[in-house]
């Protein structure tokens, strides 16, 4: 075939593919719909709606471009759209754990988020924040939480591989006491667990008598509980109230609350 009828046949094919392109991208057809941006991973509940609805406004502001002329579609071609970039700009946010997006051809997106979840509740500074597994904080406590029936002290706040393994025990000794005492109908009488020390745990409660703390240790969580509790009641019905039990070695040892306090 002589060569100048193979580049006048490779001209025309190009040709037709760059305008076959530019007709593709300028077609509406492929232009990213707003009501095809689906976002899924979220319980069908009151937050669960408000954070996917949260993510597809940030997701349509990222699809869309400035139009040009009064006219103009401000839609993104879908095969145009940076996912990777979405995907950064979703696992910003603090409720995100992990997050892939990927096209619904041929107009459409899907947001796939798996979020973090509450684990245990810390008290910093004065606010009652949420922590997921991982040591990573989400939101205050909103009042009168059922999940979140005491608070606990101790987090290190330090950026050392040592601190986040601390802070990892104490995330998981919170839902380990949670459901322990929550079994054993204790879960009300407590207000606070002190875990600065792991070894050592401090649990404040609270009865008719006022407040006291419980001096527990770092095992048989429910019976020095229970221990601590039966001890205190049985003192103040006689003697006043109780400023801390400790029940670490067996028999409580009771220190009163000093009068005027």
């Amino acid at each position: 075939m002589p060569v100048a009828l193979m580049a006048l046949i490779l001209g025309v094919l190009g040709s037709a593919g760059y305008f076959g392109y530019q007709a593709v991208v300028a077609s509406s057809f492929f232009k990213v719909r707003n009501e095809l941006i689906d976002v899924v991973g979220f319980p069908e509940n009151a937050e669960g709606r408000e954070r996917a609805l949260e993510i597809r406004k940030l997701v349509t502001n990222l699809v869309r471009q400035e139009p040009k002329g009064e006219s103009a579609d401000p839609r993104q071609h879908s095969f145009m759209i940076d996912l990777d970039l979405i995907g950064q700009k979703v696992g910003e946010l603090a409720y995100v754990r992990r997050v892939a997006v990927s096209r619904k051809m041929p107009d459409g997106l899907r947001v796939s988020v798996v979020q973090r979840e509450r684990a245990a509740v810390f008290r910093l500074e004065g606010q009652d924040i949420w922590y997921d597994e991982d040591g990573r904080q989400l939101d205050l406590v909103k009042k009168g939480d059922p999940n979140a029936p005491f608070v606990m002290r101790g987090l290190n706040t330090a950026d050392t591989p040592v601190a986040t393994e601390e802070n990892r025990k104490r995330i998981e000794l919170y839902g380990r006491l949670k459901t322990e005492w929550a079994q054993h109908n204790l879960v009300e009488r407590v207000k606070e667990v002190d875990a600065t020390d792991l070894r050592n745990l401090r649990v404040t409660v609270e009865s008719d008598g006022g407040s006291a703390v419980l001096i527990i240790g770092n095992e048989d969580y429910v019976n020095r509980l229970t221990m601590g509790i039966k001890a205190k009641a049985q003192y103040e019905a006689s003697n006043g109230p109780v400023q801390s039990v400790d029940v670490v070695n067996g028999a409580p040892v009771i220190v009163p609350r000093a009068k005027g306090r």
